[in-house]
């Protein structure tokens, strides 16, 4: 019975050891300057680029072309907000996102990008939820006339 809960100790010492807290970031998504052919209508593909302490991309609906659905029916500049968690505890995180109006992205088709870098701890501590205001501006001509 005594090497049981001497085994349960170190068990639970060595699981505690090995695991880190998780940071966790809400990436709230505005588009500024987008008239004309470049409306935010017109934006098929999101895609979100971490770089610093992690590295990771994926694209917001989940693939290229699934970006146009997540816009907010009452305020077109807002995509809305993005959950990221990170096991990071140091160093910085920059968000990019890039948006395009074709498939495949691509530089002729890119209409806007928006980009955050921040320290890790400085908005908060572990396990609390950090807000990150990403502005995507316009930029480019898309690759539809």
């Amino acid at each position: 019975m005594r090497r049981l809960a001497l085994a349960a100790v170190l068990f639970a010492a060595l699981g505690a050891a090995g695991c880190k807290d998780l940071r966790y970031y809400d990436i709230d998504v505005t588009y500024t300057g987008f008239t004309g052919i470049t409306t935010t209508s017109t934006i098929q593909t999101c895609h979100l680029f971490v770089t610093g302490a992690e590295t990771h991309d994926f694209y917001v609906g989940g693939g290229e072309g699934s970006c146009g659905m997540y816009f907010s029916s009452t305020d077109p500049t807002k995509l809305g907000t993005i959950e990221y968690s990170s096991v990071a505890d140091s160093g910085s995180l920059t968000f990019d996102m890039k948006v395009y109006n074709g498939i495949p992205e691509g530089p002729g088709c890119q209409v806007g990008e928006g980009m955050k870098t921040l320290t890790i701890g400085q908005m908060g501590a572990d396990m609390t939820t950090n807000m990150v205001a990403l502005m995507v501006a316009a930029g480019g001509t898309g690759c539809h006339p």
